[in-house]
């Protein structure tokens, strides 16, 4: 239920509806500091992940699900 809209640098579909990808994408990627997934059937017929290179404010979306990069790899906020 949380986005973070804004300070994208790359978008993609998904290849499953897993917000784990999102977030696997994010910790493999050292200029992502916070991730975005949006549900299938929000933006196109597939799951997106958003990453971004800062950290935008939180934003109540049920269609979303982010996380913001730490040392230890990611946080899952639903």
């Amino acid at each position: 239920g949380i986005d973070r809209p804004g300070q994208d640098y790359k978008d993609f579909a998904l290849t499953a509806a897993d917000p784990k990808l999102c977030l696997d994408a994010c910790v493999a990627e050292a200029e992502c500091k916070a991730w975005t997934y949006v549900k299938p059937g929000a933006q196109g017929e597939k799951a997106r992940c958003w990453l971004k290179n800062a950290v935008p404010d939180q934003v109540r979306n049920a269609d979303c699900v982010s996380g913001v990069r730490t040392l230890g790899g990611s946080t899952l906020e639903k």
